[in-house]
């Protein structure tokens, strides 16, 4: 990489703070932080790219008198992240309303209940869908609604709702026929087979009450906005932009985020090592005394191997910018495919696909789950490869429970072999035989746009 680690470091900085704050660090003098020639530009937006970055820079960057040639491709960038951002709300937004209409208790989750007020644009980054909280009680009315919005479910719903939602925390996701709109509903901040014990009737008594788009609706107070951002984060899909929404928590809503119920929230819920492992990427960022007086609690209950992998983790400030990487959302992505089809040999293409995600991982990749950086020698290259299905698997065991994974690990087997034993049977009875386009099909849809789903980040 030709960018220095000084202007990485700036980089860094331009995300976290706002514009007017910038000259408390002394850079001001913007000029040497910015990137000089096109290779160092190229890197610059390459690391934007890869982290979604380029809305907020693109906000800071343009109060700050920066030259055209690096603000013109951040700019494109931020007008068409906030033209979808807006295209979604207008879509989201009045479906939000009727269930509220209804009686049903909306809360809005993550990106879009901070958005205006903490970062002060809309499009500030991406946001695939609004996340939202509802009371599992609510459930069939909320699909009901969904319903008759014509919304479209991205994967079947069980026969009995209710059975599903004792596996999972949330529906699959729901969107408008032009695919303008998403909605992540969820019932629970975590998935139950994860094993911590949320105490949500507490996120429900203590939500408040916010603006979006110049309507009324609640998101979670301060405490639990926290705590749900730290639980959230993907061990793998985790950069700057992951951890800048939990930094801003704590800058902007510092005095309603009480210490000692932080740290009793995390031992409830089983959640210490969550939020520490959230804590200390803050402050791989920037000091904060809040999350290092959670912290150094919170280490205590943690096994050594543990916080060494946090240490490596965040063992240098700009490995923030180079260890975020969607590989394992494309592996859960090829088994939501596989699922879907029903052609043996699609998904056999599908489950073969699959395996080779989980166990022939990229170099790239590999390191990135291994917390090393990418200009590192040739044997920790291999070693990096080498242990990569291990730590995938990590990952899955942690979100699903060991038992489950083997399940569902068993399972994808069955579930092909079923599928060419009732190959020629549905052929001798004439029924059809579905593979993704047909689905895709049946939605409205074109299989480019089912694929467009696949690449959702």
């Amino acid at each position: 990489m030709m960018l220095n680690e000084d202007k990485q470091n700036f980089l860094i900085d331009c995300y976290l703070f706002p514009a007017h704050e910038l000259e408390i660090l002394d850079i001001l003098n913007i000029v040497d932080k910015l990137p000089a020639s096109q290779d160092e530009q190229n890197d610059y937006l390459k690391l934007c790219a890869d982290n979604k970055l380029s809305a907020q820079l693109y906000l800071q960057l343009s109060k700050l008198k920066v030259e055209e040639n690096l603000l013109a491709p951040l700019k494109k960038s931020y007008e068409s992240i906030k033209a979808k951002n807006l295209k979604r709300l207008s879509a989201g937004l009045p479906v939000l309303q009727e269930m509220q209409k209804r009686g049903i208790e909306v809360i809005i989750l993550k990106g879009n209940a901070i958005a205006e007020e903490i970062y002060g644009d809309i499009g500030y980054k991406p946001m695939n869908d609004i996340d939202i909280l509802i009371k599992k009680s609510d459930l069939e009315q909320t699909l009901k609604v969904f319903s008759a919005f014509e919304l479209i479910s991205a994967a079947p719903l069980e026969d009995d709702i209710h059975k599903q939602a004792q596996m999972s925390h949330h529906a699959p996701p729901f969107f408008t026929k032009n695919m303008d709109a998403f909605l992540g509903t969820h019932w629970n901040i975590a998935a139950p087979t994860r094993g911590l014990k949320i105490p949500i009737e507490d996120f429900w008594s203590e939500k408040e009450e916010f603006l979006l788009n110049g309507q009324a609706f609640h998101r979670l107070s301060p405490l639990h906005f926290l705590f749900h951002l730290c639980v959230h984060l993907n061990a793998a899909k985790t950069g700057l932009r992951e951890v800048a929404d939990i930094v801003k928590i704590l800058q902007h809503r510092d005095r309603d985020i009480d210490v000692h119920k932080l740290i009793a929230l995390s031992r409830l819920s089983g959640a210490q090592e969550e939020v520490y492992e959230a804590l200390i990427l803050v402050q791989s960022l920037l000091p904060h005394t809040k999350a290092k007086q959670v912290s150094d609690e919170l280490k205590n209950d943690l096994a050594p191997s543990v916080i060494n992998r946090i240490a490596k983790r965040t063992s240098s400030r700009i490995k923030i910018l180079h260890l975020r990487t969607n590989y394992i959302s494309k592996i859960e992505k090829t088994f939501a495919f596989f699922m879907m089809s029903e052609d043996p040999l699609e998904k056999t293409f599908l489950l073969t696909k699959m395996w080779r995600l989980y166990l022939f991982v990229p170099v790239e990749a590999a390191l990135k789950l291994n917390y090393e950086m990418q200009e590192t020698d040739f044997l920790t290259k291999v070693l990096s490869v080498l242990k990569a299905p291990a730590k995938i698997g990590r990952v899955f065991i942690k979100d699903l429970g060991l038992f489950i994974f083997l399940f569902v690990t068993m399972r994808h087997q069955w579930v092909l072999a079923r599928s060419w034993v009732e190959f020629p049977l549905k052929k001798i009875q004439g029924k059809k035989i579905k593979r993704l386009e047909d689905f895709a099909r049946d939605l409205g849809l074109t299989l480019a746009e089912i694929k467009e789903l696949e690449a959702l980040d």
